[in-house]
């Protein structure tokens, strides 16, 4: 398992990942961004953006370097959820608790609800593109909201919601991680069956 997980940098991805979580969860302030649509530059709390990059470090720790081999193997299946899965509750941990403790909870819960969201879209995206690609697409979700979506929010701008129990932001999270879970599920399921 050691070997597993140093060789899909693991260790660093978890560094990264919580690096960033804890910087969401210190950070105050907006990114500042120009929305090119409705000519705004009001940008986003960091708590709203910094989801996709955690995500991108965690998606990242599941590159295999051999996906070949790892695909017709039984032993591998599943491990890649639950390396997802601790790397996720680590993060959330880290981005939600700190500003509790320090009483400047600045949209709570946001971060938890984008970081799931973002997970399910990275999973979902594996099965059609090459693993190795997987990670981008949060950024690449992330960046023409930045720039292109209402200011008020739509279903497609999930991430920008600002009050975490707003129910578009929960079910299209909700929808996505639940998809990603399913897909990669089945996918490394599929993947024994396959080889023999």
């Amino acid at each position: 398992m050691t070997g597993w997980l140093r060789a899909r940098r693991a260790g660093w991805c978890t560094v990264v990942a919580v690096a960033l979580a804890l910087t969401a969860g210190l950070a105050a302030g907006r990114l500042p961004s120009l929305n090119l649509l409705y000519r705004t530059s009001e940008g986003a709390p960091f708590r709203l953006v910094l989801p996709a990059l955690v995500s991108t470090a965690i998606l990242t720790a599941l590159i295999s370097p051999t996906p070949r081999a790892d695909f017709t193997s039984s032993r591998n299946a599943g491990r890649d959820l639950a390396i997802a899965g601790v790397l996720a509750i680590a993060s959330m941990v880290s981005a939600e608790t700190i500003p509790l403790v320090l009483n400047d909870a600045d949209a709570p819960g946001t971060f938890t609800r984008n970081l799931l969201g973002f997970l399910g879209i990275g999973l979902i995206v594996r099965v059609v593109i090459p693993a190795s690609l997987a990670p981008l697409l949060p950024l690449a979700w992330m960046i023409p909201t930045l720039t292109l979506a209402p200011p008020e929010g739509t279903l497609i701008a999930w991430p920008l919601l600002i009050d975490a129990s707003d129910p578009r932001g929960i079910v299209a999270a909700a929808t996505l991680l639940a998809v990603g879970l399913t897909t990669e599920y089945t996918r490394t399921r599929r993947a024994p069956q396959r080889a023999h």
